[in-house]
C-alpha cells in the first residue's frame, strides 16, 4: 500500500483463503508459507486484543475511531472457518486459541436474537460487544454455520449443532 494508506484486515482475510485453495490444489509449500505470514499477522494486529478489528494505521495500530473500534461478527465467524483449514493444511503457525476467542466474541456478542425473527448476525459491534449497526446481511450466517461445524467438530462445543441449525 502506498505511505500512509489505511490498512484493513478484510483483503489480507481473502488473501489467505487464495492462499489456502492455491496450496491444497498445487500442495507448494510456498503457499502456506505466505499463509503463515497472514496468520501471524492476525495474532500480532488484526486480533491482538482477543476481537478482530477491521481498520489500522499505517504501522497497524488501530486506525483512529470510529472505524479503529468497529468489529464484524461475520469475520470473526469466517476466520474461525480459515483457521482451521489452514492447520489441517500444515500451517506453522498455532490458532487453536485465536480460533475458540474469535467464536467465542461472535456468539457471545454477534447474534442479534429479537424477539419474534430469526436468529442473525449483526453487521458491526464495538470491541466492547456494543451494537454499532443493528443491521444484517445473509453472508455472516453462512459464515457463523461453518464456524459451529468447525466448533462441533474440533471442540465439541455443547449446542454449536443446534445453533447451527438455527441459523439455516
Amino acid at each position: 500500500a502506498p505511505p500512509g494508506s489505511p490498512r484493513n484486515q478484510n483483503p489480507h482475510m481473502h488473501l489467505l483463503e487464495a492462499l489456502l485453495a492455491l496450496h491444497a490444489a498445487t500442495a507448494d509449500r510456498g503457499w502456506l508459507a505466505r499463509a503463515d505470514a497472514i496468520v501471524d499477522l492476525a495474532h500480532r494486529a488484526f486480533a491482538a486484543d482477543g476481537t478482530l478489528a477491521e481498520h489500522f494505521a499505517e504501522d497497524w495500530s488501530p486506525a483512529p475511531a470510529p472505524e479503529g473500534g468497529w468489529r464484524e461478527p461475520g469475520h470473526h465467524f469466517e476466520w474461525v472457518w480459515l483457521l482451521d483449514r489452514y492447520e489441517a493444511q500444515g500451517g506453522a503457525v498455532p490458532v487453536d486459541a485465536l480460533a475458540r476467542r474469535l467464536l467465542a466474541f461472535g456468539l457471545e456478542h454477534g447474534l442479534d436474537r429479537g424477539p419474534g425473527r430469526p436468529v442473525g448476525v449483526l453487521d458491526r459491534v464495538d470491541a466492547a460487544g456494543a451494537v454499532v449497526a443493528p443491521t444484517r446481511r445473509f453472508w455472516p450466517l453462512s459464515e457463523a454455520v461453518r464456524a459451529l461445524a468447525v466448533a462441533d467438530r474440533r471442540w465439541r462445543t455443547p449446542g454449536a449443532r443446534s445453533l447451527a441449525e438455527e441459523l439455516l
